[in-house]
């Protein structure tokens, strides 16, 4: 920092190194190689230029290239220094442990030490500008990354990461913090309008094609921001409102802006809770699974049951799983808990067994459960419990088969071969493809209940005959779900799809009650089936 002669009155620890403690209460002037560039950066602390390209030189008495940028506190003049890549020996060292290598950003420890200065010189001159951050995730990053390789997602990052750059100030810092997530600082605004005009530029440029190899990519990006000194007073607390606020953008269906409130401070306490609760649940054994039967619509026969988990919390009762599984997967909870599904499943459907009922299981794979190990440790539950593997089903939304392509050929054909069959969930709704219907040795599409609707009215016949259609070309089975009333079941035999399930015949139900169902299902169900 400067006083009104240009003089330096403050450095930090940072600078300190670079040019020398001794130099506080000298002209800035002196740290100029050149002197005729005193005049221009007179010229730049008088003016409204935020910028400007400088040599300076070291304590070790090197030339260091820089870029710098001021803030016209009440104070005076703040000088932020930024050494060029490769400049010399210290800007290469200072580029290695403050750049990230792949975009040339700054990367998480540059950009905390940049905010951490602004807020100790904004509270000690306690100044009326606001600061602004917002932190970035990519949408739609993760298929991209996984379709077509991490040399075109790193090229995607590097079109992106220049995107950012153009669009705010160069006195400004965009820094990349993670794989596809990004931070902006901001000073020096008039007030949140500043943010929000930038945010809604950044949006329109992410949204721009991507070309990387003759493949035009699309990605967008979910935005969330927090500011000082009204939001949060730290820097863990701005990065941690703007995080917060960014995911609930994401929640709300991404590609948007969102600014930090107080209630979702309270939001993130329940989460918290939930993330803890979710442990103690695994620990106690909370969880339960409940059968949903899957009925043939040509024959009236059930085919088999879907297992879906549910939590019997001590205090909130019977919990379903759009209440906990997105906790569950981004707390990393979701392995574990899906592996207790699949043991819990293979388990009954041996009990059944014992009992003369012979019922397929179909259970739900997440991502974090497709890996490698994943056809020994099915292999490896089926012969504990001595039970048939083309009793066992496993359904993966498509989301799961787009990661890899020969790698999921792979562990597909592994899972076959063992005897179990496989069913794509959800099919319509996600990043469908022809290719992996050819590739990868699956059973049966399920029909999305979005298709299928809460009533008649929300049937989409064309839809639904179309993949049905895909499915006949591909040798596939098919199952509707969220069959709701007999209209939809009439028209979906009429079409010919091969079976069903839903809220029409039957709910998910406990293992006794599926049990008694099944005992009574012939004599009272079947013939509304067939006729």
């Amino acid at each position: 920092m400067l006083d009104d002669a240009h003089c330096i009155k403050y450095m930090n620890e940072a600078a300190s190194k670079i040019f020398g403690k001794l130099l506080l209460g000298c002209a800035f002037e002196l740290l100029l190689k050149e002197s005729r560039d005193a005049d221009k950066l007179s010229d730049f602390l008088a003016k409204t230029q935020h910028a400007m390209d400088l040599t300076m030189v070291t304590v070790t008495g090197e030339d260091l290239p820089v870029l710098i940028t001021k803030w016209n506190s009440a104070a005076g003049p703040m000088i932020l220094v930024y050494p060029k890549t490769g400049a010399t020996p210290a800007a290469q060292l200072w580029q290695a442990n403050q750049y990230d290598p792949l975009t040339g950003l700054p990367n998480r420890d540059l950009l905390r030490d940049r905010i951490d200065q602004f807020l100790k010189l904004g509270k000690r001159q306690q100044l009326a500008s606001p600061f602004a951050v917002l932190c970035l995730d990519l949408d739609g990053f993760k298929p991209i990354n996984d379709t077509y390789g991490h040399k075109v997602g790193d090229h995607v990052l590097q079109i992106i990461a220049q995107r950012l750059k153009s669009s705010v100030r160069e006195s400004d810092t965009v820094s990349r913090v993670g794989g596809d997530e990004f931070v902006c600082f901001m000073t020096n605004l008039h007030d949140i309008e500043d943010s929000r005009v930038v945010a809604s530029r950044i949006l329109d440029e992410v949204l721009k094609p991507v070309i990387v190899d003759g493949h035009v990519l699309a990605v967008s990006t979910s935005i969330g921001v927090a500011l000082w000194p009204s939001d949060a007073e730290s820097v863990d607390q701005l990065l941690r409102f703007a995080d917060m606020a960014m995911y609930t953008v994401k929640q709300r269906g991404k590609n948007g802006v969102g600014f930090f409130n107080s209630k979702m401070n309270e939001l993130a306490r329940k989460r918290a809770e939930m993330e803890s609760d979710l442990r103690e649940a695994l620990r106690r054994g909370q969880f339960v699974l409940h059968y949903q039967p899957q009925f043939c619509l040509h024959t009236g026969r059930i085919r088999g049951v879907e297992a879906l988990i549910r939590w019997n919390h001590p205090e909130r009762g019977m919990v379903p799983p759009s209440d906990f599984i997105r906790v569950a997967e981004e707390s990393n909870m979701i392995h574990q808990i899906g592996d207790w599904v699949l043991v819990e499943a293979t388990r009954q459907a041996r009990q059944w067994l014992n009992m003369g009922l012979n019922i397929k299981v179909a259970v739900n794979i997440s991502a974090r459960q497709f890996v490698d190990t994943l056809p020994a440790r099915v292999e490896e539950i089926l012969t504990n419990f001595k039970l048939p593997a083309s009793m066992l089903e496993l359904e993966l939304t498509e989301s799961v088969l787009v990661s890899d392509y020969a790698r999921t050929a792979r562990l597909l054909e592994e899972i076959r071969d063992m005897g179990v069959h496989t069913s794509l969930d959800d099919f319509g709704t996600g990043f469908s493809s022809l290719n992996y219907l050819s590739s990868f040795p699956l059973r049966t599409l399920k029909i999305d209940r979005s298709f299928v609707g809460p009533t008649l009215a929300h049937f989409q016949p064309k839809m639904i005959r179309a993949i049905l259609a895909i499915a006949k070309e591909f040798n596939l089975s098919t199952l509707a779900e969220g069959v709701e009333n007999q209209e939809q079941m009439d028209a979906l035999r009429e079409m010919g799809c091969d079976y069903m399930q839903g809220f029409h015949l039957a709910r998910p139900m406990p293992p006794v009650a599926l049990h008694a169902f099944i005992a009574d299902f012939n004599e009272q169900l079947s013939e509304s089936l067939v006729t």
